[in-house]
């Protein structure tokens, strides 16, 4: 430790007791903004994740009424009634991925917080398979 440090250490003057206030308020600054940018990232998630269960919700009701097939767009969904609007990405306002696997299997994508896919499909989401 240098003289001067030594010093103030040992005099406590009110600007060794200002810098160590200050460390300590840049710190927890610092943790704060991490732990709320890590809640929003799951709270961002959690949102995504339901919304390819209501996705998935409305395509199982849909294949019930068409003979257990699935619909070609996701768009059907809004035309025919099973969802007043399709959800979009909270984040990227974009909407979610969907791929249609013949006519009685799909699957319903988005990129969570961490860069990892996740899929919901037809056998994950109790929809018929069969007419």
């Amino acid at each position: 430790m240098s003289l001067a440090i030594a010093d103030l250490m040992e005099k406590k003057t009110p600007q060794f007791i200002l810098t160590i206030v200050f460390v300590v308020v840049i710190l927890l600054i610092i943790i704060t903004a991490s732990f709320t940018s890590l809640r929003h990232e799951e709270a961002f998630d959690a949102m995504r994740t339901e919304d390819m269960t209501e996705i998935s919700s409305a395509l199982a009701l849909y294949a019930k009424a068409h003979e257990g097939m699935f619909p070609v767009s996701l768009d059907s969904l809004v035309a025919n009634g099973y969802l007043p609007e399709l959800p979009t990405d909270p984040v990227t306002g974009r909407g979610y991925r969907y791929l249609l696997s013949g006519e009685r299997d799909f699957s319903v994508c988005t990129t969570f917080s961490d860069g990892t896919d996740h899929c919901v499909s037809a056998t994950e989401s109790d929809t018929p398979t069969t007419p």
